[in-house]
């Protein structure tokens, strides 16, 4: 409750209790001595996605192999700094996991980059000396890689694979879109790329051998990459009349591809992605007589919990699971 008195010329307000102090948090960055400011050039995937604040987002000390952080000196007594001797330096055994520029034009200013060739997650800290007595408190990073990766079946056919509702066009085929975690970083400096693993019999002789494209890709600004395919079906120019070529096999038969999924950096396989081999499943199996006495083919593939099934019996038509729709 206030009161007010007044003694000639002088006002006096009391307040309740009389007391003296700073206003406001005196451990936010304003007040600090010294400090090592950081901000990601990247919004993580979980950002992206789910349009989180990107401010606070930057601020993050989980970073994804291939993000760039920019660094910063401030604080209160940062006028008291001589730029001329300030010094940034990794910690020892940083260095495996990460790059540290310094800014030659202006030495309160770093980058830290982390390397797009580990193949385990590490830690990084970033320290700097100054000519005060008082140094700032060391920065540290945790440089995550990518340790698991999901699928969602997008239903997209192959231009070259059989049309739905041609019942003598053989086989099946659709479209994945990967993600690759974890979310909280981002991998969109990074790129990756499948190698076969299989090993002696997991494909019987007669089937086409699993060749992944050789072409390194990008993972996105959504830790995604969206078009992976997985199918089985002839060559195009044998595709209209097909089913002729799938008579009289040793049916039914099951068999795998060895998916190995790799980040990859000056043109060599680094870190084998969840440190796992991902299954492409195919179980192929006649589906009754037709009345032409051809025997209706049948083909169902699977990968990354999702799959893709078609037979040249009743409608012909692809039947996918692990889309959207069924999450």
């Amino acid at each position: 409750m206030k009161q007010l008195f007044i003694w000639g010329n002088l006002f006096c307000i009391t307040i309740g209790v009389f007391s003296f102090g700073w206003a406001g948090d005196e451990s936010s960055e304003e007040v600090k001595d010294l400090y090592i400011s950081s901000k990601t050039r990247n919004i993580s995937a979980e950002c992206e996605i789910f349009d989180l604040d990107e401010n606070e987002d930057r601020k993050r000390e989980n970073i994804g192999i291939g993000e760039v952080v920019d660094l910063k000196l401030e604080g209160k007594w940062l006028s008291l700094v001589d730029k001329d001797k300030i010094e940034w330096k990794l910690s020892e055994g940083s260095e495996k996991w990460a790059i540290l520029t310094v800014n030659n034009k202006d030495k309160y200013k770093a980058v830290l980059t982390a390397k797009n060739d580990p193949v385990i997650k590490g830690e990084v800290c970033v320290d700097v000396k100054t000519n005060l007595e008082d140094k700032p408190k060391p920065k540290k990073f945790n440089v995550l890689v990518p340790n698991k990766i999901e699928g969602i079946n997008l239903s997209e056919r192959s231009p070259d694979g059989p049309r739905d509702g041609k019942v003598n066009e053989v086989g099946a085929s659709t479209k994945l879109a990967l993600s690759f975690f974890p979310r909280t970083v981002s991998f969109s400096n990074v790129d990756f790329i499948e190698k076969s693993l299989d090993g002696s019999g997991d494909v019987p002789d007669w089937v086409n051998p699993h060749t992944p494209s050789p072409v390194p890709l990008r993972i996105d600004e959504y830790n995604g990459h969206m078009s992976d395919l997985i199918g089985s079906y002839p060559p195009k120019e044998y595709r209209e009349n097909s089913i002729l070529l799938f008579q009289n096999l040793p049916l039914p038969v099951f068999y795998f591809y060895r998916c190995g999924y790799y980040t990859v950096a000056n043109g060599k396989e680094c870190c084998l992605i969840g440190d796992v081999v991902y299954l492409q499943t195919f179980d192929l199996s006649y589906d009754g007589k037709r009345i032409d006495g051809l025997e209706n083919f049948k083909v169902k593939i699977r990968k990354f919990r999702c799959s893709v099934e078609r037979s040249t019996a009743g409608e012909a038509i692809h039947i996918d699971t692990g889309t959207r729709e069924n999450d």
